[in-house]
């Protein structure tokens, strides 16, 4: 991940917040998010020979579920509520 991350580290990049209304008690940064995705490479959560993009993007979808595999297979994330239908 540092390797991936090298050459953009001197960038300003604003650490991930979640959209959900309250105060952010973490700051999720690229270098986190990259770091996580070794770790699920290393589990064999994730290769990029077999994601699928068309499932991915039909889960993503609100006729889909609006949904995301965090654990593929046995955890599964929706998306925060919101306070009206959009």
């Amino acid at each position: 991940p540092e390797q991936a991350w090298a050459p953009f580290a001197n960038l300003p990049f604003t650490p991930y917040r979640d959209a959900i209304a309250g105060p952010c008690t973490y700051k999720m940064t690229i270098l986190d998010c990259l770091h996580g995705l070794a770790y699920a490479i290393g589990l064999g959560w994730f290769s990029y020979d077999n994601f699928d993009v068309e499932e991915y993007d039909q889960l993503a979808d609100i006729n889909g579920g609006d949904v995301n595999w965090v654990v593929p297979n046995k955890f599964m994330a929706f998306t925060g509520p919101f306070p009206r239908s959009t």
